[in-house]
C-alpha cells in the first residue's frame, strides 16, 4: 500500500450480512451438544479402558516388561504354546476373518493365496511380533494381522517350569475364488 492512501472499506449488503450471521449461529447450535458429549466421564468405560490401555502401551512399545526378553524357538523349550482347541481351531479362526474387511480377488495376489509368517507367543498369552514372509500376497497381511489380533490366548510356552516367549511359524491357505 502506497503512503498516504487510505484502505478502501467495502460495505456489505444487511441481507448478506444476516445470512452470514445466521449460517455462524446454526454451526454453532450444531455443534456445541457433540462438544458436550466429546468432554463426556470415561467411568462408564469400565475395564474398557484398561484393555484400551493396553493396545496403547503395545503400540507405543510400552507393553509391560514380561512380553519383552529372549524368544526362544519352538525346539527349545520344555513345553509349546498351545492354541485353546488346537491347530485347527487356530486354522479356523485364521480363515474366518469376521471383522477383518473383505478378502481380496484372486488377481491381486498374483496367484498366490498362502501365508507364511512368524509370530511370538506372549508369557500373559498374547500375540506379537508378526513377521511376513517375502513369498505369499502381500494385500493379505492386513488381514492376517486382524485375525491374529482376535485371537484367544494362547497358552504360552514353558521351560524350566516357567513361562516364556517362543516365536512359532505358521501358514494359511485363504480361499479366495
Amino acid at each position: 500500500m502506497e503512503k498516504g492512501r487510505r484502505p478502501k472499506v467495502v460495505v456489505l449488503p444487511s441481507e448478506l450480512l444476516t445470512f452470514v450471521m445466521f449460517r455462524s449461529s446454526l454451526i454453532l447450535v450444531c455443534l456445541f451438544p457433540l462438544s458436550l458429549s466429546a468432554q463426556s466421564s470415561v467411568e462408564g468405560l469400565g475395564r474398557a479402558s484398561d484393555a484400551g490401555q493396553q493396545v496403547f502401551e503395545q503400540r507405543q512399545g510400552t507393553a509391560p516388561t514380561e512380553n519383552r526378553g529372549k524368544v526362544f524357538k519352538r525346539g527349545q523349550v520344555d513345553e509349546k504354546p498351545s492354541y485353546p482347541g488346537g491347530e485347527a481351531a487356530l486354522q479356523d479362526h485364521l480363515l474366518n476373518a469376521e471383522g477383518c474387511g473383505v478378502l481380496p480377488r484372486m488377481e491381486d495376489c498374483f496367484g498366490s493365496s498362502n501365508m507364511n509368517f512368524d509370530f511370538v507367543v506372549n508369557v500373559d498369552g498374547s500375540v506379537g511380533d508378526v513377521e511376513f514372509a517375502k513369498e505369499g500376497c502381500p494385500v493379505l497381511q492386513p488381514v492376517v494381522l486382524c485375525t491374529l489380533r482376535g485371537l484367544e490366548e494362547w497358552k504360552p510356552g514353558m521351560l524350566n517350569g516357567k513361562p516364556v516367549r517362543v516365536r512359532l511359524h505358521q501358514t494359511v491357505k485363504f480361499d479366495l475364488r
